[in-house]
């Protein structure tokens, strides 16, 4: 007797695989900026710079979220082929 494979091919959690990286998006994208950009308020509090080290790592948060995002989706086209 022979069993047989429940699956009837390798892709069958594709669906999941993608509504996993739809839900971890949001995260990823505002993740970052929230969390660089509060370090770069307390760093303006001790340093009496007020709101310019909260914007350059907040921009650099929002960067790093972007590049993230890019290697993410790169990653599940890679995947695809």
């Amino acid at each position: 007797m022979e069993l047989q494979d429940p699956r009837p091919n390798k892709n069958s959690g594709g669906a999941v695989k993608q509504m996993a990286m739809a839900m971890e998006l949001p995260f990823l994208i505002a993740g970052p900026p929230v969390i660089a950009g509060g370090i770069g308020y307390f760093v303006d509090l001790e340093l009496h710079t007020k709101p310019w080290m909260m914007i350059v790592l907040g921009v650099c948060g929002v960067a790093l979220g972007l590049r993230e995002v890019i290697k993410l989706a790169g990653a599940g086209d890679k995947k695809s082929e």
